[in-house]
C-alpha cells in the first residue's frame, strides 16, 4: 500500500444560502493557526459540516438534530458527565457532543515539525462528527464496523471541503496520512489499523466530491491516492 503524494473540481452539493456563507468566510479565512488548534477555523468547519451532513440527512427524510462542539475545559453532559480533558476526540451519543483536542494525540509523534495542528483536527473532528451522522442516518459503505464508517465520512467532507476550495492539497495529505498513520485514536477502541483506516478515508474522499480527474489547486487528481502538478498547461 501507499501513502497518498501531493499530485478537477467536483462539486457534489448545490449550495444554500447559509452553506454559501460559510464557504465565503472560510474561503476569506485564510491559513489557520498550524502550531495550534484554530477553535475559529473549527468552529467554522463544524457549522459547514453540519449543514452538509443535513442536506443528506434531509433527501433520505431523517430527523437530525446538531451536535455541540467541546473545544474548552469542563464536563460531558451525557455519557457519564465525563471530564473532557480526560476523554479528548470523542462523540458521546446521549448528548450529541464532540470533545476536540489534538494534543494527547500527537505527543508521542517523534517528528511534529512539519504538522498543521488545525487541519489535523479538522481531520479528527471529520471522524468524529462521522459518528454523529451514523448515530442519526445510519451507516451506508462500512455496515458492520463504526469506525471505519466514521473513517469514511470523514474522507466525504474533507472532499467537500476541497472542491469548494476551503482547503489546500497540504491539509488533505496531513489528514490522510494521519490515518494512514495512526490506528486507534484512544487505547481501548475498535477502530481498524492504519492500513485500513486509510483505506476507508480515502474511499470517502473518492466517493462524491473529489475523484480521479478532479483538481485542488494546480494538482490534478490522476489516481484515487495521487496527484500531480499541472505546468505550463491552462484550464478554461
Amino acid at each position: 500500500y501507499s501513502k497518498i503524494h501531493p499530485q478537477r473540481s467536483k462539486i457534489g452539493f448545490s449550495l444554500n444560502d447559509s452553506s454559501q456563507r460559510l464557504i465565503v468566510n472560510l474561503n476569506g479565512y485564510g491559513e489557520p493557526s498550524a502550531d495550534s488548534a484554530d477553535k475559529e477555523f473549527l468552529r467554522l468547519h463544524f457549522e459547514l459540516m453540519n449543514k452538509y451532513w443535513l442536506e443528506h440527512a434531509q433527501k433520505q427524510g431523517t430527523t437530525f438534530p446538531s451536535p455541540v462542539l467541546l473545544l474548552e475545559e469542563g464536563f460531558l453532559k451525557g455519557c457519564g458527565k465525563k471530564q473532557i480533558s480526560k476523554y479528548p476526540n470523542i462523540y458521546c451519543p446521549d448528548s450529541s457532543e464532540i470533545t476536540l483536542d489534538i494534543r494527547p494525540l500527537i505527543k508521542d509523534f517523534t517528528d511534529t515539525k512539519n504538522l498543521n495542528l488545525s487541519y489535523l483536527s479538522l481531520a479528527i473532528l471529520s471522524h468524529e462528527f462521522g459518528h454523529h451522522v451514523n448515530h442519526h442516518i445510519g451507516r451506508e459503505k462500512y455496515l458492520d464496523n463504526e469506525e471505519s464508517e466514521a473513517d469514511w465520512k470523514a474522507g466525504k467532507y474533507i472532499a467537500y471541503a476541497m472542491s469548494n476550495q476551503l482547503i489546500p492539497l497540504s491539509a488533505l495529505t496531513k489528514s490522510a496520512n494521519l490515518f494512514f498513520s495512526v490506528g486507534d485514536f484512544h487505547l481501548i477502541s475498535k477502530h481498524d489499523n492504519p492500513k485500513n483506516r486509510f483505506n476507508a478515508f480515502m474511499s470517502g474522499f473518492n466517493d462524491e466530491s473529489m475523484g480521479i480527474g478532479s483538481f485542488a489547486g494546480a494538482w490534478l487528481q490522476d489516481t484515487s491516492e495521487t496527484f500531480s502538478k499541472r505546468a505550463g498547461t491552462s484550464y478554461g
